[in-house]
C-alpha cells in the first residue's frame, strides 16, 4: 500500500511540475535558472506519460527504456549546469565523451540488467564535480542573495540527491538481486523515493519563485 502510495504521488509530481512551470511562465516569474532547468522539467513530464500510458502494460521494455531515459536525462541536467556554470568546452568535453561512451557500450549491452556502471559513474560524477564548481562560484562572487532564496540552489540540490540516490541503487541492483531477491523491494522504495523528493523539491521550488533570483 505504502508502494503505490508513493508511486502515485511520483506520477502526480511528474505532471504537476511542468503545470506549475507553465503558470509560472504565462505569468513571467520565472527565473533564469528555471529556463535552464526547463529540458530536465520536459523530459520528466515525457517521462512521467509514458511510464504511465505505456510502460505499465509493456514491462519488457522496460530496461530498453531506462537505456534511452538515462540519454536524454544526462543531456538535460548537463544543460542545466552548463547554462548555470557558462564553461563551454568543459561541458562539450562532457557531452562527446558521453556520447562515445554510450555509443560504445551500445554494443555491449546486457538488457538482462538495469544499468551499467560506466554510464551511471560518468553522470554520477558530472553531476557532483558541477555541483562543486557551481557553489565555488557562489562562493567566490560573494553575491549579497543568500543561497535559501535562490532557486538555482534548490534545483542544484534536489538534482545531486537525486543522482547520487538513485546511482546507489542502481549500482547495488546486482549484488542485491543475487544476495537476497527480497530486498529487491527496498531497493525499489529507495530508488522510488529519490525520484519523488528530486520532483517534490522542484515542484515546491517553482511554486514559491519570483523572477528575482
Amino acid at each position: 500500500m505504502e508502494f503505490f502510495i508513493l508511486k502515485q504521488l511520483y506520477y502526480f509530481f511528474g505532471f504537476i511540475l511542468i503545470v506549475i512551470f507553465y503558470f509560472k511562465y504565462k505569468k513571467k516569474l520565472l527565473t533564469k535558472s528555471c529556463y535552464y532547468l526547463s529540458p530536465y522539467l520536459y523530459v520528466v513530464f515525457f517521462a512521467t506519460f509514458f511510464e504511465l500510458f505505456f510502460l505499465r502494460n509493456n514491462k519488457g521494455f522496460s530496461l530498453y527504456w531506462i537505456r534511452f531515459y538515462d540519454f536524454i536525462e544526462y543531456y538535460s541536467i548537463l544543460y542545466f549546469f552548463y547554462k548555470e556554470l557558462r564553461f563551454k568546452k568543459f561541458y562539450m568535453f562532457l557531452s562527446i565523451v558521453y556520447l562515445i561512451l554510450y555509443v560504445y557500450l551500445s554494443f555491449s549491452w546486457n538488457y538482462k540488467t538495469v544499468g551499467d556502471l560506466p554510464i551511471i559513474i560518468f553522470t554520477t560524477l558530472m553531476v557532483l564535480i558541477s555541483c562543486v564548481l557551481w557553489f565555488v562560484r557562489v562562493f567566490q562572487n560573494f553575491e549579497e542573495t543568500p543561497l535559501y532564496k535562490r532557486s538555482s540552489f534548490y534545483f542544484v540540490s534536489a538534482l545531486l540527491i537525486y543522482v547520487l540516490g538513485t546511482s546507489v541503487s542502481f549500482i547495488s541492483t546486482d549484488y542485491i538481486w543475487k544476495n537476497s531477491a527480497r530486498n529487491l523491494k527496498i531497493l525499489s522504495y529507495l530508488i522510488l523515493s529519490f525520484n519523488l523528493l528530486n520532483r517534490l523539491i522542484i515542484s515546491i521550488t517553482l511554486l514559491r519563485v519570483s523572477n528575482k533570483k
